[in-house]
């Protein structure tokens, strides 16, 4: 079943729309931050007296593959909680409303079909943040230069500097992986959050803005506590100079606690009435 699970969320358009809006998202980020002033310079106007510093500080950086990824996420960080959902949370509740899930029952049992369902919802969640990110850079490699900037222009044009951005002026295809990892496991985390607190409910509402709701409360009562622990700053940890690991570590843990306990008891739920 497990293999059955991970082959139909892959290939659910679904999965395909997440893929194709992050996508636009993440372009819209980028064209609007670095890659207009890029495209639309005159280097030979005449009101331009430094041909050289002006190409190093516009025209150069909007041509170089790292930079224009690191100026693509600050729309889509607004949406990337629903990227989360969309995917497959949906799923146990909509085989539970058709009388799909006794089919798989019947075979594996209620524990393990739970199990594959929790697990497979997560590992969607990571893929629906980090698919598309992939792509996305795979793009840029092949339409931008690769080159690695100096220092100065990385730092005046808006390079990362926040949590491990030391890597980035260095490594920066490294650095681009590290994030892809952490996203992984925050759209893990916060899938496995969503399958648990959604699972006491049937309608197809409640399960897609019952998180986004949660989200949004959540993030304006944790700003006014510490912003660490967002889920906004999770997401977008490299613009964070105060951001931590550990508080990183913290929040994925308490989402993940969150959902398996919910999702447990839920198991418990149906266990004990069909």
């Amino acid at each position: 079943m497990l293999r059955e699970e991970f082959k139909r969320a892959l290939f659910d358009k679904k999965l395909l729309f997440v893929v194709l809006v992050s996508l636009l998202l993440l372009f819209l980020s980028a064209y609007q931050s670095i890659l207009k002033p890029a495209a639309f310079a005159n280097i030979n106007s005449p009101d331009i007296s430094d041909k050289k510093l002006y190409y190093e500080n516009v025209i150069r950086p909007g041509q170089n593959a790292y930079l224009i990824w690191s100026q693509s996420y600050y729309l889509i960080k607004t949406f990337f909680v629903f990227m989360i959902i969309l995917p497959f949370t949906y799923s146990y509740i909509y085989e539970r409303n058709k009388k799909f899930n006794y089919f798989s029952i019947s075979r594996i049992g209620l524990k393990k079909y739970h199990h594959i369902k929790f697990i497979v919802n997560g590992i969607m969640g990571g893929i629906a943040l980090v698919l598309p990110e992939l792509i996305y850079y795979i793009i840029l490699l092949l339409v931008a230069r690769n080159e690695i900037l100096p220092v100065s222009i990385l730092r005046s044009r808006g390079a990362p500097d926040g949590l491990y951005s030391s890597i980035f002026f260095k490594d920066p295809n490294k650095y681009i992986f590290i994030v892809f990892i952490m996203h992984f496991i925050l759209g893990f985390s916060f899938a496995g959050f969503s399958a648990g607190i959604t699972s006491f409910f049937n309608k197809k509402y409640i399960i897609y803005t019952l998180p986004y709701i949660f989200f949004i409360i959540y993030e304006i009562a944790i700003f006014n506590i510490n912003q660490n622990y967002s889920m906004t700053n999770a997401y977008n940890f490299f613009y964070n100079k105060s951001y931590d690991i550990l508080h990183f570590i913290i929040l994925n843990l308490g989402l993940l606690a969150i959902g398996i306990i919910t999702y447990y008891i839920n198991y418990k739920v149906v266990l004990k009435n069909g």
